[in-house]
């Protein structure tokens, strides 16, 4: 028995040294480096003082916080709304809080993880209470070392097109191109 156990013993050392141990830790870091990010994000972008949100420096001093492709489908659909005057012809909701009518606050609430993709829910704050479900849900990548908005969805709708940000502005281009 003292045999067996001290053999025991050793593989768990042996794992230990392996480096077994942080690759178990590393999730829990990532994920709250994921967080910290997000709500870092979520601050900046929606002022406390009740301005509206920061979409105009989106594109000036927080284009790194995107995916490329992500950033130009973005960029893309602002530009083709600027040249439209009284017609709608780009997102007509704000897509990082998904609403017309924002709240004060936004905060970063569960999050998970499906290989390499982390995603995290969002939650409006009002009257000092957290919505019971999110609003919605970022989903972030790591990208050359850096967190990456990747996309934002939604969730179930009628029209699958309005489930996620990637697809709603594929959409939103593809009809632009058809009325050209």
């Amino acid at each position: 028995m003292q045999n067996h156990s001290s053999k025991m013993r050793f593989l768990a050392c042996l794992l230990a040294l392996s480096g077994a141990m942080p690759l178990q830790a590393a999730p829990s870091s990532d994920a709250e480096s994921c967080r910290a990010f997000v709500q870092s994000f979520y601050t900046w972008y929606v002022p406390a003082n009740g301005r509206e949100p920061n979409w105009s420096s989106l594109f000036g001093e927080k284009k790194s916080v995107f995916a490329p492709r992500l950033f130009q489908s973005l960029k893309a659909d602002t530009d083709a709304q600027a040249k439209v005057e009284g017609e709608i012809v780009g997102l007509d909701f704000d897509p990082f809080l998904n609403s017309q009518d924002p709240s004060r606050k936004y905060v970063a609430g569960k999050i998970s993880q499906k290989k390499d993709v982390y995603f995290v829910d969002i939650h409006s704050v009002s009257a000092g209470k957290k919505s019971a479900k999110p609003d919605l849900v970022a989903e972030l990548k790591r990208i050359e070392g850096k967190w990456k908005f990747v996309n934002f969805h939604y969730g179930k709708s009628e029209y699958p097109e309005n489930e996620n940000l990637v697809s709603v502005l594929k959409c939103l281009a593809e009809t632009r191109a058809k009325t050209k």
